[in-house]
């Protein structure tokens, strides 16, 4: 790890692998997340075209560090000044950098001392944290008041979840009659078409590991599907192949890490796959992360089927909060009773931009005051 300088231009895949082991030691010890860890944050990297240039910190010691963070310079927005900010897509509410547990602090601070640097060389004048865990982010931000730099805290988008508690029954019974009976209607008659479907749920992290191995490539398959469809139909940048190796990368390390959970949907034992859906169990919290079906039996709705069957399996696995994603906002808000916001945090590195940035947050928030 001492090879490793403290800011580093991550430029090609020898750049990625200078940083690789010290960002798995920091891993093995506590820090980052489900969302913010090496194989999320370069498969996301490669999924860019162009790719952005990326910048790798850590310290205050490289040898020894308290943490470390990777950032990507961010394209112009609209005439506003260039900005170094975090890698987001299809991510939830993730800490700003990998800090370990006690070092929060003085990494915080570290970091204050040094992007400047990583703003100078980059030609960036801010810095953009988005999808935030707010109480993560709470060194980082004690850190700007300290120095008296204005930053811009905000929500960032709201996080739809169920909370389940112990009994998903009776959180079952407190939905619209109409959801209710159409989940009924639509599982009879899927039964009626395929009477030996079979829902399958692997929640505790060693069965799922060991499952994944088998079960990989079909589910993968089915995702596929689902993201060449979309494709054709909305026109998105991103296709099947590229998404495919990218969640194949992180779903390995979701089951290596032994956080991976999942569930599925066969039109009988070991037959056709309706619907899977997987996710990160941390303690009683599953993060659903994707979700996918047959569209050629889309009128029974079978995806909704899986996660409304599911919610037995977890509640029973101890489980009682269901982190929503996988899909849209308006889709996660019909199913969530409850909501906790992902946070933005932004400010300024220096030069003549950052420090025009700087006047116009203060004067804003004096008019606010």
């Amino acid at each position: 790890m001492s090879s490793v300088p403290a800011l580093l231009a991550l430029d090609g895949p020898s750049g990625w692998d200078r940083v690789r082991g010290l960002l798995h030691s920091l891993e093995e010890q506590g820090a980052g997340s489900p969302f913010l860890n090496l194989a999320w944050q370069e498969g996301l990297a490669r999924l860019e075209s162009p790719p952005r240039r990326s910048w790798f910190l850590a310290g205050p010691d490289p040898a020894d560090p308290a943490g470390a963070l990777i950032l990507a310079e961010g394209a112009e927005r609209g005439r506003g000044p260039k900005a170094l900010r975090t890698r987001d897509y299809n991510v939830m509410r993730m800490p700003p950098a990998w800090m370990l547990p006690g070092r929060e602090e003085e990494f915080a601070e570290f970091l204050l001392e040094r992007l400047p640097e990583a703003g100078r060389r980059s030609g960036c004048a801010l810095v953009r944290l988005h999808k935030l865990d707010g109480r993560a982010t709470a060194p980082l931000r004690a850190a700007l008041e300290r120095r008296g730099r204005p930053c811009r805290w905000r929500v960032f988008r709201e996080g739809p979840r169920i909370l389940l508690g112990a009994d998903a029954a009776a959180w079952k019974a407190k939905r619209r009659r109409k959801t209710r009976y159409n989940l009924e209607r639509s599982r009879r008659l899927l039964q009626e078409e395929h009477p030996g479907l079979r829902f399958r749920h692997f929640l505790e992290p060693e069965a799922a590991a060991q499952a994944w191995a088998k079960h990989r490539e079909r589910i993968l398959a089915l995702f596929r599907s689902v993201w060449e469809e979309r494709r054709r139909r909305n026109g998105d940048a991103l296709d099947a192949a590229r998404l495919g190796a990218f969640w194949s990368a992180v779903l390995e390390d979701h089951a290596h890490r032994g956080v991976l959970a999942w569930s599925l949907l066969e039109a009988e034992p070991g037959g056709p796959l309706l619907a899977a859906q997987t996710g990160v169990r941390e303690g009683g919290v599953f993060w659903l992360v994707l979700m996918g079906f047959d569209a050629a039996c889309s009128r029974f709705s079978p995806g909704r089927l899986l996660l409304w069957d599911s919610l037995d399996a977890l509640a029973g696995a101890g489980i009682g909060t269901l982190e929503l994603g996988g899909e849209g906002l308006h889709w996660k808000q019909a199913w969530a009773g409850d909501q906790e916001p992902s946070w933005s945090l932004e400010w300024a590195l220096g030069g003549a931009a950052g420090r025009l940035w700087e006047w116009r947050e203060r004067w804003r928030r004096r008019r606010a005051a």
